[in-house]
């Protein structure tokens, strides 16, 4: 079986894990293609409170690191921290400190003070590498919030996009974040654009899970494996399924909170 064989269902597609019957794991090590590059940005708003974030002095990094970063202790020796790398001048912005530390901070660029009310900035990092490395992902990038931005004001006449957009696709194009986990699975495996809440298939991603759609192809295919690789795809599916269940549970308490804050009780009964 190749390794490159993959569940399909209408509108969905979802990768095998590593199986003996694609060679086993000495011919997957020898005729596998290289992975493909990982890189990500994680961008932290507001600052750090500095005495728990940076380390006393760079010898007691790696036995006592400050509370901060004391999760981080398995992979210590495999981090770097950077100081005085605070990017380019604000001037003549001066006025917009929160445009500024988002919209320059991968592209390490100042918009343009002649066109203000537009996007002209530069390429972000994240898109640079996506154009050299995305060919090789079924995503060249993908772009992660945690709430939507609503950022309203112009502070000296800047566009709302510096506020809200660290990524750009071009000097002139800035790529939105997703915010909803649904959209983010659906980008995935589903055929959807981005921002989108239905399939290619025109139904919405809450009427049908995306296991549920490849499901026949993988009852097929488990009545050719092995013991072995029955169980190693029985716990990849529950592991795809268990990320499902939560995101249905992110759903829930959203609706619900939306519901509530409209001044209208869920109806729904908890056991």
């Amino acid at each position: 079986m190749d390794r490159r064989t993959c569940l399909k269902g209408v509108g969905a597609a979802l990768a095998l894990p590593l199986l003996d019957v694609m060679g086993g794991a000495e011919a997957g090590e020898k005729n596998a293609a290289k992975p493909p590059i990982r890189l990500g940005f994680m961008y932290m708003p507001h600052g750090v409170i500095m005495d728990q974030f940076w380390p006393a002095d760079a010898d007691s990094f790696l036995t006592s690191p400050p509370p901060a970063l004391e999760s981080l202790r398995p992979v210590l020796d495999q981090c770097l921290l950077m100081k005085g790398v605070s990017g380019v001048p604000i001037s003549p912005y001066n006025g917009a400190p929160h445009a500024l530390e988002l919209s320059t901070w991968l592209t390490a660029a100042l918009p343009n003070p002649d066109r203000r009310d537009e996007i002209s900035i530069a390429i972000s990092a994240d898109q640079i590498a996506a154009n050299y490395v995305g060919a090789f992902t079924t995503l060249p990038s993908l772009e992660l919030a945690t709430m939507p931005q609503t950022w309203k004001e112009n502070q000296e006449g800047l566009n709302e996009a510096y506020y809200s957009h660290c990524s750009f696709r071009s000097p002139t194009q800035a790529v939105p974040a997703e915010t909803n986990p649904r959209n983010v699975l659906n980008r995935l495996f589903h055929k959807t654009e981005p921002g989108r809440g239905q399939t290619s298939t025109g139904m919405s991603p809450l009427d049908r899970s995306m296991l549920d759609l490849v499901l026949g192809g993988a009852r097929d295919l488990r009545r050719t494996l092995s013991p072995i690789d029955r169980h190693k795809l029985d716990e990849y599916l529950d592991s795809v399924r268990s990320v499902e269940r939560r995101i249905a549970a992110i759903e829930l308490r959203q609706q619900e909170a939306a519901l509530q804050k409209a001044g209208v009780r869920s109806s729904r009964r908890h056991d």
